[in-house]
């Protein structure tokens, strides 16, 4: 049995400091929620493989 899981990064700032240097800031800010998501993916193969 397999299962295949597909994760969609749809992301929505709130602060108002964000939204108001996103302009300048949207590579960092893309590259520091990839790094987040990544040792969550990381940390959930890690759980099922334990299984």
């Amino acid at each position: 049995m397999r299962t295949v899981v597909v994760f969609q990064r749809d992301v929505e700032t709130r602060r108002a400091w964000m939204n108001a240097t996103a302009w300048a800031l949207r590579p960092a800010f893309e590259r520091a929620h990839a790094r987040v998501m990544d040792r969550g993916e990381e940390g959930l193969r890690a759980a099922l493989a334990a299984d």
